[in-house]
């Protein structure tokens, strides 16, 4: 499923393009329920946009229409890091973040941004291992730097990742990826992971001793 739309800004026509949604075992109507909301803000928005729900028997045929020749497709190969945008610097500097934004994109930076909101309001009062920035942030923001970028201005940074989009050979990583949660989660894991059968690089505990990797394989009859 790909959206997109556009209308006059600034004497520019402005292009905002969706990469297509995937649905597995579903139908057309199925796709039609789930861009339904979206659609119906734009809507509300007075956004003009099309909308091309397509249906296909399998998942190759599926892969070859749609994904195959879309060019944002394209693998990049670089350095990428993250950070999380809070929701007072959108609604207090808007313009800033706006003008920050354009210089990036102008020196052909890769800027992506992931609107979301798992704000307290959302999830009520609740402690998990999730780091406290994410219940502030609106945006999460995924970037890409040269090779011998100053890492000391970076550091504001710090506090603010993401780890599924993170660096496996951070350094401070503990702090980095779960900042003062860190030393409640490592007493906690024990409890549910007592023989340290669950394990991944950067995860919590990981560096308290070897593990062994176990591969699990079905013996053909």
């Amino acid at each position: 499923m790909a959206l997109r739309h556009a209308e006059d800004w600034r004497d520019h026509t402005l292009v905002v393009p969706a990469h297509p949604t995937d649905t597995a075992h579903a139908c057309s109507s199925g796709g039609q329920d789930v861009a339904g909301a979206f659609s119906a803000n734009l809507h509300e928005l007075n956004i003009s946009y099309t909308l091309n729900i397509t249906q296909s028997p399998s998942y190759f045929q599926h892969y070859m229409q749609l994904i195959e020749p879309n060019p944002t497709q394209l693998v990049q190969n670089a350095q990428y890091g993250g950070c999380l945008i809070p929701l007072d610097v959108i609604q207090q500097n808007n313009s800033q973040l706006t003008d920050a934004v354009q210089r990036l994109t102008a020196d052909a930076v890769t800027f992506v941004g992931i609107g979301l909101n798992v704000s307290s309001s959302v999830t009520g009062n609740i402690w998990n291992s999730v780091p406290p920035a994410w219940r502030t942030a609106a945006l999460s923001v995924i970037l890409n730097w040269p090779v011998g970028a100053n890492l000391t201005e970076m550091k504001i940074l710090a506090g603010r990742m993401m780890t599924e989009q993170a660096d496996l050979q951070q350094p401070d990583w503990k702090q980095a990826f779960f900042g003062s949660n860190y030393n409640s989660l490592h007493a906690i894991k024990p409890k549910y992971n007592p023989f340290r059968t669950f394990n991944a690089p950067t995860s919590v505990g990981s560096d308290d001793g070897k593990f062994r990797l176990m591969v699990v394989c079905a013996r053909p009859e």
